[in-house]
């Protein structure tokens, strides 16, 4: 490319080789020219990088550069940077280096060679500069000032700012001038390099301007041969040169270095050394300081015990006297104490004794509101009301009659009511009668049957009439009534035990029912029961000479055994006939040897031979739980019995899983579907071949190898991740479910 073909619009920029330095100059010219492109100039002087890597060798020097490759290292690496800057700011830019010995002559000599037209360079380092600052103070400026072609525009920058600038003057094409104005070719000692306009080998001898330069020179190209020679000898001399300055002056530093090593390590042994000397003097210094204060703090208590016994002395006879006096008053002072005390504590008697009588007047009070609360609850009936309302006791009315009375359905005040008449010679009436009242008259809750009335007279106790009879009947199946259902026997077990709990807590004192049998636990229309009869052990007087033990359980089943030894309710007497009545419910056999037999079919393991069929498909992880429990309860040792508030839980648990009792009413086709437990989590459906996950819920096998082969390594039901794999089969629902479907195919069958 000939360089005297040149664009306007390009914008050299003259910099050194700090960039610290010039890149304010190459900003300047961003910001204030807005040039298209631009080429970055600089005049590469050997001998100052070689300097350069000389200084920098102590440091970075790691590898066996030649000094002039070493710098031309360091001087691609400024270059690159000022680039950078450019091309930050979206500008084309390039670079343009010449080595020379002048840096002045070499900025000169390439506007000559380029035909530069506009130049932005340095008028003076940056801490020359200052306000309203118009000479150029760098020599260099200075010559180029007055040696650049007149063709080319000159901004001067200082600091950043506009110093001067060397406006253009037209004179026609641009040649070169006389070269007897520009340096001669012996100070040209190396080559021009770009990255763009000029290739890496080309230099200005190659340039038709420089053929044109040396048209007119008295030398031929013999004699520039040989010069040339000469200066690659000089070049290489050069090189060699600075290459063992490097090593000498690497071998200085490095004899300096360990010099200065040894000098350290002496200063930092003496100064150990003196740390330690320091640190001894100031511990024996602290140690006599010490030693100073201890004397002086002694000094100190002498001098004050001195002190005091001269005091003593001095006073001691002026206060013979004054101690007398003293010891008088002190004695007065005793004498009246012990009056005070004795007072205080017969007002602390007549305190309590006040408090007390307050106590039971209020107890005494509150008995009586609570009784009047009470009487509130029930009504008294004529005798006249009530036998009219039984036709004079007319044995059609009759539902029931035991040892100590009967009991007749009937309507009063227009109120179907159930009227227990105790018989007049039996020696438990007056008791039992003023027990039932007191007990029912003062208590509440949904699951003790409710006291309507009492005629006094006959000793009569009228009660809500329940039309489900009582759960003997029902597990009797009595006049052919439909069996009770698994869920409907599950909720009546629930509400006896909600009902004991409560008579057990109640306040002041707990309450014990003491006869808990199927016969009086009674079912509504809907079948929640309600317990009766709180005679507490009529058969008492009958049990007081006996010492069989095996007769009294076998004719009063629901009797607690260590109550036969100790004549003592607790409310631990109720646990053990309803744990005897949960075993029944789940079974459907008699009480006599129950627990013993479902005992043993625990320990055998055939528990499920013992479940009651007609209450449909019991589900057997939770009616061997309910089993394990009630046998617990049955425990002949009263102290290893459960508490019915933690069964209570359990039940509550079960019975809110099963859901609403309306829905399993007796006699509807409940049985016809599967229990929830029998379908699995994932199809939905019966299972054939029910597995245990590690998550605890049981899956068809096949529906759960489907899961896991799919890449599910979580739990199908609540998502967590399964600590393994392992699927383990269950037995005891795999034989559930096909008793299950045994029943569904004779029901078929039998329709």
């Amino acid at each position: 490319m000939d360089r005297t073909h040149n664009s306007d619009e390009t914008i050299y920029v003259a910099v050194g080789k700090t960039v610290e330095e010039s890149k304010h100059i190459l900003s300047w010219a961003l910001n204030n020219l807005c040039p298209a492109k631009i080429r970055v100039l600089h005049v590469h002087q050997p001998a100052s990088f070689i300097n350069l890597s000389l200084n920098m060798s102590r440091t970075s020097f790691s590898s066996r550069l030649q000094p002039q490759e070493y710098g031309n290292k360091i001087l691609d690496r400024v270059m690159d940077d000022y680039l950078l800057i450019c091309e930050q700011r979206s500008v084309h830019a390039t670079k343009l280096n010449i080595e020379m010995d002048n840096a002045a002559k070499g900025i000169v000599e390439l506007i000559r060679d380029y035909n530069i037209k506009k130049l932005v360079m340095g008028a003076a380092a940056n801490k020359h500069f200052s306000e309203g600052m118009t000479d150029l103070k760098s020599e260099k400026a200075q010559y180029v000032d007055l040696n650049a072609p007149t063709s080319c525009k000159i901004w001067f920058i200082c600091a950043g700012q506009l110093v001067r600038t060397r406006s253009l003057v037209e004179t026609g094409k641009s040649h070169l001038s006389d070269p007897s104005s520009s340096s001669s070719y012996s100070t040209f000692s190396g080559k021009v390099t770009s990255n763009s306009d000029l290739s890496a080998s080309e230099t200005p001898g190659d340039s038709p301007d420089w053929l044109e330069f040396h048209e007119g020179s008295s030398d031929d190209d013999k004699h520039f041969d040989k010069l040339e020679q000469a200066l690659v000898v000089i070049a290489e001399n050069s090189n060699q040169e600075a290459l063992d300055e490097l090593d000498r002056r690497m071998k200085a530093d490095k004899d300096a270095l360990k010099a200065v090593i040894r000098q350290v390590s002496e200063m930092k042994s003496s100064y150990v050394r003196e740390l330690i000397r320091r640190k001894e003097t100031k511990a024996t210094l602290r140690k006599q300081n010490e030693d100073l204060e201890q004397i002086k703090q002694q000094r100190d208590e002498a001098r004050n015990i001195a002190r005091t016994q001269k005091l003593l002395l001095d006073n001691q006879g002026a206060n013979s006297d004054r101690v007398e006096v003293l010891e008088a008053k002190v004695s007065s002072a005793v004498d009246q104490l012990k009056v005070c005390e004795r007072e205080r504590d017969a007002l602390q008697i007549k305190l309590e004794n006040a408090c007390k009588l307050i106590e039971d007047h209020f107890m005494k009070q509150e008995e009586d509101t609570s009784n009047v609360h009470m009487q509130q609850f029930f009504s008294e009936f004529s005798v006249a009301e009530i036998h009219g309302a039984t036709e004079d006791f007319d044995p059609s009315f009759k539902i029931a009659e035991g040892a100590y009375g009967s009991i007749y359905k009937c309507t009063l005040r227009h109120t179907e009511v159930a009227i227990k008449v105790l018989h007049r010679n039996s020696l438990q009436g007056p008791l039992e009668f003023q027990q039932e009242v007191d007990i029912l008259s003062k208590l509440r809750h949904p699951n003790l049957v409710t006291l309507i009335g009492v005629c006094p007279e006959i000793w009569a106790l009228i009660y809500e009439y329940l039309p489900n009879g009582s759960l003997e009947d029902r597990l009797s199946r009595k006049d052919n009534t439909p069996p009770l259902s698994w869920q409907t026997r599950i909720h009546i077990a629930t509400e006896i035990c909600a009902a004991l709990v409560f008579l057990h807590s109640s306040k002041p004192q707990r309450l014990v029912h003491g006869n808990l049998k199927p016969g009086n636990i009674l079912l509504d229309t809907n079948f929640g029961c309600k317990l009766s009869d709180f005679g507490v052990c009529r058969a008492l007087s009958s049990l007081e000479n006996s010492s069989d033990t095996t007769n009294i359980s076998r004719r009063f089943p629901y009797l607690d055994p260590q109550f036969c030894s100790t004549r003592t309710l607790t409310p631990s007497s109720d646990r053990y006939p309803f744990g005897l009545i949960l075993l029944q419910l789940i079974t459907g056999k008699p009480p006599v040897l129950l627990a013993e037999k479902v005992q043993s079919a625990i320990n055998g393991q055939y528990l499920i031979d013992l479940l009651d069929p007609s209450a449909g498909g019991w589900p057997y992880v939770q009616a061997e739980q309910l089993t394990r429990w009630a046998l617990g309860c049955c425990d002949p040792n009263q102290s290893r019995r459960p508490d019915l508030e933690d069964f209570y839980k359990i039940l509550e648990q079960i019975r809110n899983d099963i859901g609403p009792l309306t829905t399993f009413h007796a006699g509807s086709n409940e049985h016809n579907q599967p229990p929830h437990y029998f379908i699995c989590p994932i199809s939905q459906e019966v299972m054939a071949e029910p597995y245990v996950a590690a998550d605890g819920y049981t899956y068809e096998l096949r529906d759960l190898r489907r899961w896991l082969d799919s890449g599910h390594n979580t739990s199908p039901v609540i998502g967590n991740q399964l600590p393994h794999l392992t699927l383990n089969p269950n037995y005891v629902l795999r034989s559930a479910i096909l008793e299950w479907r045994q029943q569904q195919q004779q029901q078929q069958q039998q329709r």
